[in-house]
């Protein structure tokens, strides 16, 4: 199983980056929020997703992380430099834990749920999480827990929920601040 630091991106490309975090909690949200605004890159990175090929990291971008204190999953919503939300992806994990800063600490169950503006859903990771279970990296509960969170996710998730998550979570780490602008998303 893999352990990951929240508020931490591992691309060699970037050349220039920062990060605001948050504590949040309220009656409809306890948890982190952190913000990574990319602001020049060595060169742009690009996933491929069956015969999709989306961008995901550029001069201008933004990566939103949410997550709720008491769920299995965490959210990264990538918006690029015009605030086009580009995509959200749910990482499920196993647990999470402060590691005494304001930095956050969560179990990696390898599964995740890649959700695009258009409706288009994918669940990524089957062979990886299906290679940590034989290979004793992850139990069967685990494996287990992470195909229940997916199936869950993938019932209840709708663009309008997200873009409404990510704009507020967006708003309220941003703040008062004049980097506040027009977040779209098209549905």
């Amino acid at each position: 199983m893999r352990r990951n630091f929240e508020q931490k991106l591992d691309y060699s490309q970037i050349r220039d980056i920062d990060f605001r975090v948050s504590f949040i909690n309220t009656e409809e949200f306890n948890g982190y929020v952190h913000l990574a605004s990319i602001h020049k890159v060595s060169e742009a990175i690009f996933r491929s997703v069956d015969d999709k090929r989306i961008k995901i990291m550029d001069n201008g971008y933004r990566w939103l992380q949410i997550t709720p204190l008491n769920a299995n999953y965490n959210l990264i919503t990538i918006i690029d430099e015009k605030n086009q939300i580009l995509q959200w992806e749910f990482h499920i994990i196993d647990s999470n834990d402060n590691d005494g800063n304001i930095s956050l600490m969560f179990e990696d169950l390898i599964l995740s749920l890649l959700v695009l503006p258009d409706g288009y859903k994918k669940v990524l990771g089957e062979q990886e999480i299906k290679e940590a279970l034989c290979s004793n990296s992850i139990d069967f509960c685990q494996y287990d827990k992470a195909y229940r969170e997916i199936k869950i996710l993938e019932q209840v998730v709708s663009i309008e929920k997200l873009f409404e998550l990510s704009k507020a979570m967006l708003d309220q780490i941003i703040g008062d601040s004049s980097e506040k602008s027009e977040l779209k998303c098209r549905i």
